[in-house]
């Protein structure tokens, strides 16, 4: 199956086969694509091991608060958990509301 899927360990909880032509990033550049629109002022937010490719793909990739650290580590900028208004805090600190 390696070579059709790519496999995502959520620690050791859940195992998450993905096709390797598909992943979040694949999602956003073609939206991107489809409104003629660049990679400069994008912005994800994440909390797993299925968002690395997404953060890392974006201009501004956000882990949550609640994210793996392993994951905080791969990633620049981090908000407060999203119970706590991760994304509200996450937005207002990047002054996009």
């Amino acid at each position: 199956l390696g070579n059709k899927f790519r496999f995502v360990n959520h620690h050791d909880n859940l195992i998450e086969a993905i096709p390797i032509e598909f992943s979040k990033a694949v999602g956003i550049e073609k939206l991107l694509n489809y409104i003629k629109m660049g990679r400069k002022h994008t912005y994800a937010f994440g909390d797993s091991f299925n968002d690395l490719e997404m953060l890392q793909y974006v201009e501004y990739g956000i882990t949550m608060g609640n994210a793996y650290p392993e994951l905080k580590e791969m990633v620049k900028y981090t908000t407060t958990e999203m119970q706590n208004d991760g994304i509200y805090n996450g937005l207002k600190e990047f002054g996009l509301i």
